[in-house]
């Protein structure tokens, strides 16, 4: 089966330019976004759809051999403190699911399916308040990138320790 790279939030700055740099050096992408393309690359599979659809995420892992997994979807800091709920939806619990499936994609086809959860610098909260380390950043946003599983992400990669990466 082909290798395919899922791109979440592809219309996005960072999004966008990820999704253009792994088609130029010849990658098989699919790009999932609420919106509809800002400009379409023939060789790209866009989906239209939110990453809350459990149903569809699943499929993408079921039909597609998801070796990469680049997230960007994210309810960012102002709507997330306008509407907590549904930043608690995209933020934490969507993400967790994209991560099972990454992790239960690898499990059962015996490899590892890298997933790259980058975030902007709002996760570190304001930069020009002095001890700024000592301050508990208390914005949606910051505190959903925060809180994620990373330690099930490091006890993965010891129960991967036998397997190949998805190729």
């Amino acid at each position: 089966m082909k290798e395919r790279i899922l791109i979440t939030g592809y219309n996005g700055e960072l999004g966008s330019k990820t999704l253009k740099e792994l088609v130029s050096i010849g990658k098989s992408v699919i790009a999932l976004d609420i919106n509809d393309p800002k400009e379409k690359i023939h060789s790209v599979k866009y989906i239209k759809d939110t990453i809350t659809n459990k149903q569809l995420i699943n499929s993408i892992f079921n039909d597609y051999h998801i070796s990469e997994v680049y997230h960007f979807a994210a309810l960012l800091s102002q709507t997330a403190s306008q509407n907590p709920e549904l930043a608690f939806e995209i933020n934490e619990k969507a993400s967790k699911n994209l991560i099972d499936h990454s992790y239960t994609f690898g499990i059962k086809n015996n490899c590892i399916t890298r997933f790259f959860f980058p975030s902007s610098i709002a996760v570190y909260g304001p930069r020009k308040i002095k001890n700024a380390l000592n301050i508990l950043n208390k914005a949606v946003y910051n505190i959903h990138k925060n809180n994620h599983p990373k330690n099930r992400l490091n006890c993965a990669k010891c129960e991967f320790n036998k397997t190949q990466w998805c190729s």
